[in-house]
Order: structure tokens, then sequence, then C-alpha cells
């Protein structure tokens, strides 16, 4: 019986017990279209998703602000960011549905592109973009800024890309509506 013990308790410090996972996201995380890093947009769970994977895990483990936590019309709203502001990360009625990226983070898109890259740069990688189409009557445009577009409605994605009037990349904004 001591035999059987022994093996068990040495099979247990062998193999380790198994941790919880915790899943932080970094500064330096790289996006596509449809996630930051292994964040994947419309993941279930905003406080409470499975794998470490939610806004309550960002706060409690890795140091991320909740910057908005309430209730709007029935709809829950939960934001948190980290890297000084640099990430954003939104979700709507439990559904982690948007991020944005801007001064403080360092990672790339899936075609390598960077805050601080030009517009040519840009639309070489992404064609696709465009200026938005507003329907009438217009906004009026803010010049402080050019802002380029990819939406998409069936693939429900949003992503906005914001450049400087000399045309260097600032902000993206990712989004992805629900099914």
């Amino acid at each position: 019986m001591k035999t059987k013990i022994l093996i068990l308790w040495f099979l247990f410090i062998l193999v380790g017990c198994e941790k919880e996972k915790h899943s932080c996201a970094t500064c330096s995380d790289n996006i596509t279209w449809t996630s930051y890093g292994e964040w994947t947009l419309q993941g279930e769970g905003g406080n409470g998703s499975s794998e470490g994977l939610d806004a309550t895990n960002l706060v409690s483990n890795c140091g991320w602000k909740i910057i908005q936590d309430t209730t709007f019309f029935g709809l829950s709203i939960y934001e948190v960011q980290s890297c000084d502001g640099g990430v954003l990360f939104y979700w709507f009625d439990r559904a982690f549905t948007i991020f944005s990226v801007q001064e403080g983070w360092t990672g790339s898109t899936k075609e390598g592109i960077r805050l601080g890259d030009d517009t040519t740069k840009f639309l070489q990688a992404y064609p696709y973009f465009k200026h938005p189409v507003y329907k009438q009557p217009a906004p009026k445009p803010d010049t402080n800024y050019v802002y380029l577009e990819y939406n998409n409605p069936a693939e429900r994605k949003f992503v906005g890309a914001a450049f400087t009037k000399q045309g260097i990349l600032f902000q993206l904004y990712v989004q992805q509506d629900a099914k």
C-alpha cells in the first residue's frame, strides 16, 4: 500500500498539477481583422469566458484597467485598457466584440503594418480600404486626420484606420458584429 501511495505521489510531482490558464494580452501582440493575439473577436463570456480569455482575467492577473463597466438599455458594456491606453478591448452583451490599438501598441498586422507606417504602405497591404461613404446628411469631416475603412456586412466586419494629416497611421479599430 505504501508503495502504491509513493508511486502516486511521485507521479503527481512528476506530472504536476494542472495550472489555471491566465492568458495576458500584451502590447506587442499581432493582430488580424478577427483577433488580437490569441483573443478572437466574438469570444463568449465577457466577464467569465473559458480558458482565461476574459476581461476579469485581464484586470485581475494582467494589470489592465477597467474603463467602463455598465449596463445601457439592458446591454452590458465592459471596456478595459492596457499599454498606457494603447490597447482597448470592448465586450458588448458578454461577447468580445471590438478592439482598438493606438500609441503604446508595438505589434503589427498580419501583413506587417505597424503604427507609424504611411498610407502608401498601408494601401499596398490593404487595397480594399476606402474613404467612408456617408449617407445624407454627411457629417462634417474631421480635418485633423484622414480616415479609411473596410466594411464588409456579409462578414459582419468593420475595420477603421486613422492617419495623421501627414499620412501616418496612428490608430486601428476592429469590430466583429454579433451573428
